[in-house]
C-alpha cells in the first residue's frame, strides 16, 4: 500500500510540476518511471532491512539517521556540487 501511494504521490508532483510550473516533462518517459520505481523500492528495501534489524523503535530511529545522511550527501543534496572540493567531487563520482 505504502508503494502504491509513492507512486500515486510521484505522479501527482510530475503532472503538478508540469502543468502548473511548466516544468518540461521527463523527454525518455520509459527511463523516468523505470527510475524512479527503482528508486523507491530500495528506500522501501532500506527501511525494511532497517526494521528487521532493529531490537525495537528507538534503534530503528537511531539506524534511519544513520543511512540518512550519506544517502542525502550522495544525492548531492547536503552539499551542492558546484560547491564541492575537487577530493569531494572525485569520492561523489
Amino acid at each position: 500500500m505504502n508503494f502504491i501511494l509513492a507512486v500515486v504521490a510521484m505522479i501527482l508532483i510530475v503532472a503538478g510540476a508540469t502543468l502548473f510550473y511548466h516544468v518540461p516533462a521527463p523527454a525518455q518517459l520509459g527511463g523516468f518511471v523505470l527510475s524512479a520505481l527503482l528508486a523507491t523500492a530500495a528506500l522501501f528495501a532500506i527501511g525494511l532491512f532497517i526494521a528487521a534489524v532493529a531490537a525495537n523503535g528507538v534503534v530503528a530511529a537511531v539506524l534511519g539517521t544513520l543511512f540518512l545522511y550519506p544517502l542525502i550527501f550522495f544525492a548531492g543534496l547536503w552539499v551542492p556540487r558546484q560547491s564541492m572540493s575537487p577530493t569531494m567531487l572525485r569520492i561523489w563520482r
